[in-house]
């Protein structure tokens, strides 16, 4: 368990479960007892099945999400990357070996990706999880009846998707 950066008395787990050993009591609200065992936080779906968690500090209330908690204190940074993508695609699965660094474009591409098995000129079954990046790298536009295996588009096919 580590402390989270910035908010004192509050511990993150590497597969995303909170703990805090803050007071709840309106007056020592800020006061922290490490005596005690911790409580572990109910997290909240934002709505995009994002798992969330309030957070408080100076008496003010944070509303944060897990998995970019999880990778601020266990996964290294050093290029400064941006965004957090859960590998799985499985965006309440917080665990530190879900999640990586990504910039946005990366993220972007991951999250619409989707599996594709596809017959090249050739003759040949291949695996595809970016339609629209693979006809781009080989030049090729689709359209509607290419993504359903309905037509071929310089000699690429769907097979299955």
């Amino acid at each position: 368990m580590k402390e989270i950066k910035g908010f004192p008395g509050y511990f993150i787990t590497e597969d995303g479960k909170v703990f805090s050993y803050r007071k709840k009591s309106p007056v020592e609200k800020d006061k922290i007892d490490y005596t005690k065992p911790p409580k572990e936080l109910k997290p909240f779906s934002d709505g995009c099945g994002y798992s969330k968690i309030k957070l408080y500090k100076n008496g003010k209330g944070y509303t944060l999400k897990i998995h970019r908690l999880v990778a601020q204190e266990y996964i290294q940074n050093p290029k400064n990357l941006p965004c957090v993508n859960h590998k799985n695609k499985i965006r309440n699965d917080n665990r530190v070996e879900n999640l990586e660094w990504c910039n946005q474009q990366y993220n972007n591409e991951y999250s619409m990706a989707k599996y594709f098995l596809i017959e090249t000129p050739e003759g040949k079954i291949i695996t595809v999880y970016n339609l629209n990046k693979f006809a781009k790298e080989n030049n090729f536009t689709i359209g509607g009846s290419f993504s359903t295996g309905k037509a071929k588009s310089k000699g690429y096919r769907v097979i299955k998707k």
